[in-house]
């Protein structure tokens, strides 16, 4: 009896092993009419990874009542695979929470996962695994690839093309300077007195006419003299007082001119010259400097009364104050003001040149920063903002334009160096964080360029390129495309960021807006110009399009020749021989 028993409990967990095995066959013999779709197909690196959604449906009787399935998207590349996220299913006599399939009607499913983006997947292909396990047993009844290769052409995303920010020079090739001097007059007196002219200020003002007839660069510009009386006495005896002032102060001047032997071009418009009769104005100036008794209370006069003889009348009325005016206020209107305006002109371009160069200490820390605008070569634009970062090391300018100097011939992290240099003198300036965002992305450091560029809120038109390129890179297309619109460059990342859009929105005017930006695109050698045409012709059937762009392309960028073969894009022409001749 007991080894009947033993036989027969053998003979059942075989029976159940065979019934297990048969059903997973059935599975795995019905697999064919299992639908799968996938979406986008092909799949398509966006940022830093690959998003996918895998829909699928199981026919009637395919899913077996006492059976498991789990279904695993896997993309493989090479020798290696990556698994998505997979969906686990039952049948309807597990006991489990998973999703139920009829074995009757079917059902269906929906997978929806993302991965990180490796290079090396750029050859890989997107398969559909399913795993069924009833009882102990395990068998993979389904895997079928679902789409083929990987759409890169996000990548092609150019991150060194970053707007970098020069700092503008003040050169001014022509300064102006302004030489003052001050005769005074005795009351009722136009002569100029022996003492006047033995004053330091006119010392000064004729000793700079000497300096000026002695320089090649200086000019006169103009020379203006006003002259002045005091508002006591009538307003005829003033009036002839001022302009007899105004003639000898003129007369003087000009004498010194001559005696000085400073060229003058236009002798007879050189000279601005007026009297003024009452100084009133310069009297309430230099009242409410004084220390003169009742001072309010002839200011207060000056505002009720705008006959000039009738405020004389009243001023005088206040007595005491009167005395205290002869002495200290009314003595320092009787004059005449002497303004020389001088133009000073700088070193011609050939000179800064030359100095820039040669002898950096010459100049100063303007003509620097201008003479590196005099001339196109970067290694001499490098050596003269070095001077600049030397010779004037708290100039944050000097720091930041060999930074972008650095950058445009792609010595990135020099151009950290600087930038950071410039920062440390000016860390709130948005050109300079601009900057130090633009090389970070240029050094593939996304977060860090993403932190540089929010806190360069005055960056303008080259911020909101950079900040579109971010966008691109994310993945985030429409943000991007308005962001590089309202920079108004035309670049090929703006192209791109609109071609990449499409996957989005299907809408096939983005690939002639695509040819749109790249026609204006200014810098006609840039190999992805033709590279980017050729994806749109391909695209769009036109074998003509993607040929001819193809073709040049590759011309100016050989390394674009092996791209072009494993690139996805072009898969609907893999085996063409015009497309195999390009390529090879």
């Amino acid at each position: 009896m007991k080894t009947s028993f033993k036989y027969l409990t053998i003979m059942f967990a075989a029976a159940l092993f065979f019934t297990g095995c048969q059903s997973l066959e059935k599975m795995q013999k019905m697999a064919a009419e299992v639908t799968l779709d996938v979406q986008p197909s092909p799949v398509e690196m966006h940022g830093d990874s690959i998003a996918i959604k895998l829909t699928g449906s199981f026919p009637a009787k395919f899913f077996q009542k006492k059976a498991e399935l789990e279904i695993t998207p896997v993309l493989k590349y090479g020798d290696q695979e990556v698994a998505f996220k997979s969906l686990k299913m039952q049948g309807e006599d597990v006991q489990g929470n998973n999703k139920v399939i009829s074995y009757a009607s079917g059902g269906s499913f929906e997978i929806i996962g993302k991965v990180a983006y490796d290079p090396a997947m750029r050859e890989g292909t997107l398969y559909a695994r399913g795993n069924a396990t009833m009882k102990d047993e395990s068998m993979v009844v389904l895997e079928r690839e679902v789409a083929p290769g990987v759409m890169s052409t996000a990548t092609l995303l150019d991150l060194t093309d970053a707007k970098v920010i020069k700092a503008a020079d003040k050169f001014e090739r022509v300064q102006y300077e302004t030489k003052k001097a001050k005769i005074q007059f005795l009351i009722n007196r136009h002569n100029i007195r022996r003492g006047e002219l033995s004053k330091d200020e006119i010392k000064a003002f004729n000793d700079y006419l000497e300096e000026i007839a002695a320089a090649e660069n200086m000019n006169v510009e103009n020379i203006t003299i006003d002259a002045y009386a005091s508002p006591d006495g009538t307003i005829e005896l003033n009036t002839k007082l001022s302009d007899k002032r105004k003639v000898v102060s003129e007369g003087y001047v000009g004498k010194q001119v001559k005696n000085a032997k400073v060229k003058i071009e236009d002798e007879q418009n050189i000279y601005n010259t007026k009297s003024v009769a009452e100084d009133w104005d310069g009297f309430k100036k230099e009242l409410q400097k004084s220390d003169v008794q009742d001072k309010d209370l002839i200011l207060r006069v000056l505002s009720m009364y705008n006959d000039p003889e009738v405020r004389e009348k009243e001023i005088k009325n206040i007595a005491a104050a009167f005395e205290d005016l002869k002495t200290d206020v009314l003595p320092q209107l009787r004059r005449s003001e002497m303004s020389m305006k001088v133009a000073i002109v700088g070193f011609s371009d050939e000179e800064i040149s030359t100095f820039a160069l040669e002898q950096p200490d010459t100049l100063s820390v303007e003509e620097l920063i201008y003479a590196a605008t005099l001339t196109e070569d970067k290694e001499e634009q490098k050596k003269i903002y070095t001077a600049v970062t030397q010779q004037y090391s708290d100039d944050w300018r000097g720091h930041n334009n060999l930074g972008v100097v650095n950058y445009q011939i792609g010595n990135y992290a020099d151009a950290a160096t600087s930038f950071d240099a410039a920062k440390e003198i000016d860390s709130d300036n948005s050109k300079v964080l601009n900057n130090l965002g633009a090389v970070a992305l240029a050094q593939g450091d996304v977060e860090k360029a993403a932190e540089y560029l929010d806190a360069a809120t005055a960056g303008g038109k080259n911020t909101s390129y950079n900040q579109a390129m971010l966008a691109t890179k994310e993945g985030k297309y429409q943000d991007a495309i308005d962001m590089y619109a309202s920079s108004e460059y035309q670049t090929v990342n703006f192209a791109l960021a609109k071609l990449l859009q499409y996957s989005e929105t299907k809408n096939v005017q983005a690939y002639e807006a695509t040819l749109g930006i790249l026609e204006k695109v200014e810098d006609k050698e840039n190999s992805l110009l033709y590279y980017v045409k050729a994806i749109v012709g391909a695209r769009k059937q036109e074998s003509e399009v993607l040929f001819n762009n193809l073709r040049t392309a590759i011309e100016k960028n050989g390394d674009l020749k092996e791209a072009a073969a494993t690139d996805i894009e072009f898969i609907r022409y893999k085996e063409d021989a015009t497309f195999q001749s390009i390529i090879k």
